[in-house]
């Protein structure tokens, strides 16, 4: 084999002078086979009880000067003590090992679960997620068959549960939810704290939340007594929306019809009550007092009056007509001259010294301007047969009479009275 090479193939590394330390050979499977007085894998120390250049002068003894607790180096009074063994003359147990033997205090696998190392006070260094005094715990925030699941109770479950070994959150009473950040049914408040029933404190038309009662569709109200906006009925089961169904004038009845706010009638409030007018029925106005039955009330609660009358309240007739009903045609400046007025059944009542239907005439024993110096008397000067014109000293004589004096009778008329 080629220098630093062994075996029967020559397939071992092993050089004699830098493996073996020149203090031994080289074996065929590329161990070291030392020369008397060396020990060690590479020959690098003194067999036991020598020291120095090894086999010189004994000076260190494995079983005297190591207590048979370890062996001599080969760099002179030193012992390399054996595993649980320490101090000079290997005469102290190390940390973790006890007894006259100093046998291990501590195995890891047996003491610590395998989830920790030996101290050197022989107690249980826990490895990362595991506590106790044989880490057989899983440590805060952490949780599993192997304590590898990272979950904080406060965080995670929100101070209201407790972390489980798959990682998930298990909820105290009265708690409920992945992160058991609501209340379980019955319960209710910041802390879920009260007891709450869904069919005591929500009437059954709700559910309890940490708030109060989460009311069912159609219902409302701190206790979910109420019907909603829209609904109305025993169960609230009838859908009526006040403002459309009754014009926001009225409410939705159990029944689902409208019951109307004061001032506003009809079967969707869209009409003003009795006495009632404007565009929200806010003015009164009654037509039978108000506008005297002669008219009707407007919506800013003026009276609009019906033909033949006119005035605020509708109480006077219109220009031309006369009568209680206001339904006789009489203009006093036309049918009566201006010497008259009209009355009620539509007649003319003329002013004095003015006579005829019409006053067209001057009153007995008056004529001209009616009224002024007496020249035509009826009696005197008509003979009692006529009346004065306004003329003059004219008669206008009465039926079967003629004449300037009115003392002939007519043609067709005889006797002392002009008779037929």
């Amino acid at each position: 084999c080629e220098i630093g090479l062994v075996g029967d193939e020559c397939d071992k590394v092993c050089d004699a002078e830098t493996t073996c330390n020149n203090n031994g050979r080289c074996g065929m499977d590329g161990e070291c086979l030392c020369y008397p007085g060396y020990a060690g894998e590479h020959c690098e120390l003194c067999d036991s009880d020598n020291y120095g250049s090894c086999g010189e002068e004994v000076l260190c003894t494995s079983e005297g000067t190591c207590n048979g607790n370890g062996r001599c180096s080969g760099e002179g009074m030193e012992c390399v003590c054996y595993e649980g063994f320490v101090g000079e003359g290997c005469n102290t147990c190390a940390d973790g090992f006890e007894g006259p033997m100093c046998e291990a205090s501590c195995d890891p696998l047996v003491d610590c679960g395998g989830n920790g190392k030996c101290g050197a006070d022989g107690q249980c260094e826990c490895f990362e997620g595991f506590s106790g005094d044989k880490c057989d715990m899983c440590s805060s925030n952490s949780v599993g068959g192997i304590c590898e699941i990272e979950c904080d109770a406060t965080e995670t479950c929100s101070a209201n549960g407790r972390c489980t070994p798959d990682g998930s959150c298990e909820c105290f009473e009265g708690h409920t939810g992945e992160r058991c950040d609501m209340c379980s049914s019955g319960y209710r408040g910041e802390e879920c704290e009260e007891t709450c029933d869904n069919d005591d404190n929500c009437s059954g038309h709700g559910y309890c939340t940490a708030d109060g009662c989460e009311c069912f569709e159609g219902f409302e109200g701190p206790a979910c007594d109420m019907c909603a906006s829209g609904y109305s009925g025993a169960d609230c089961e009838v859908e009526c929306d006040a403002y459309e169904s009754c014009g926001g004038h009225g409410r939705c009845s159990p029944e689902g019809g409208c019951e109307c706010f004061e001032g506003f009638v009809g079967e969707k409030c869209d009409m003003c009550g009795l006495n009632g007018v404007g565009e929200e029925c806010e003015s009164t106005c009654d037509a039978a007092k108000d506008c005297s039955n002669n008219g009707r009330c407007t919506d800013d609660g003026a009276c609009v009056c019906f033909d033949g009358f006119v005035g605020e309240s509708c109480d006077s007739c219109a220009n031309g007509l006369v009568g209680e009903e206001c339904d006789m045609v009489c203009d006093a400046s036309v049918n009566c001259n201006n010497n008259g007025r009209c009355t009620d059944d539509g007649e003319c009542s003329c002013f004095a010294g003015y006579a005829g239907e019409h006053c067209e005439l001057c009153d007995s024993d008056n004529y001209g301007s009616c009224g002024e110096e007496v020249l035509c008397t009826s009696e005197g000067t008509c003979n009692g047969n006529g009346r004065c014109s306004g003329e003059g000293m004219e008669c206008v004589c009465y039926e079967g009479f003629v004449g300037e004096g009115c003392n002939t009778c007519a043609d067709g008329f005889e006797g002392p009275m002009c008779e037929a």
